[in-house]
């Protein structure tokens, strides 16, 4: 049995039902969300931020959030949405303090003569085989061209190419409509494969 809000994805009467346990408090409820959701919530936060650490982070921030405010959901929306919109704002949050971050070390790193801009690991080429090589070059290429984008186009790129939800999700999840969605996501689609063209990647 679900409940339908109109032009909205149905919500589960059993997510609705956990909701509310776990907004009286049942740690068991909230453990069962968590179970349920939480690897959407983490791809979500992965191909906003491209590190791991980071995703893992936002997701149990996004989980803390949502056991704060959990009593705030009445079900005109479906869990995971509610809960990606979560996962979002602390992406957008997670971003705005890296911004400030590097904007400090920029600042430091100009006093300090010693100091590296990057620090990257070395990495034995050589000892990767061709074809994964050639994988992880477009892979790294693909984000590239995802990061360069407005933060409008890469949220909806990545909830639909990356995290493979619908455009009725994506529209529920940002408050959009569905041709809007569409319309978006096509856009960002093509920005990303000019993107990838000026690098010839594409020809």
């Amino acid at each position: 049995m679900i409940i339908q809000s109109p032009e909205r994805k149905a919500v589960s009467v059993e997510d609705l039902s956990l909701a509310r346990q776990a907004a009286e408090g049942s740690d068991d409820a909230f453990a069962v969300i968590v179970e349920r959701y939480s690897r959407l919530v983490y791809n979500v936060a992965l191909r906003s931020v491209s590190s791991p650490e980071d995703a893992a982070d936002i997701s149990q921030e996004t989980f803390l959030k949502a056991w704060r405010s959990i009593a705030s959901f009445r079900g005109d929306c479906a869990l995971s949405t509610w809960l990606c919109r979560i996962a979002l704002n602390c992406c957008c949050d997670h971003a705005r303090a890296a911004k400030r971050h590097r904007a400090v070390s920029l600042t430091v790193q100009e006093d300090e003569e010693e100091s590296k801009v990057l620090d990257i690991p070395d990495t034995d080429v050589t000892a990767m085989p061709e074809e994964e090589l050639t994988r992880q070059t477009e892979i790294a290429a693909v984000r590239e061209a995802i990061d360069s984008l407005p933060e409008e186009m890469k949220t909806i790129i990545t909830l639909r190419d990356i995290s493979g939800l619908s455009y009725a999700e994506i529209a529920d999840i940002l408050r959009l409509e569905m041709g809007t969605v569409k319309s978006r996501i096509n856009r960002a689609r093509a920005a990303v494969k000019n993107f990838l063209i000026e690098r010839n990647f594409f020809t």
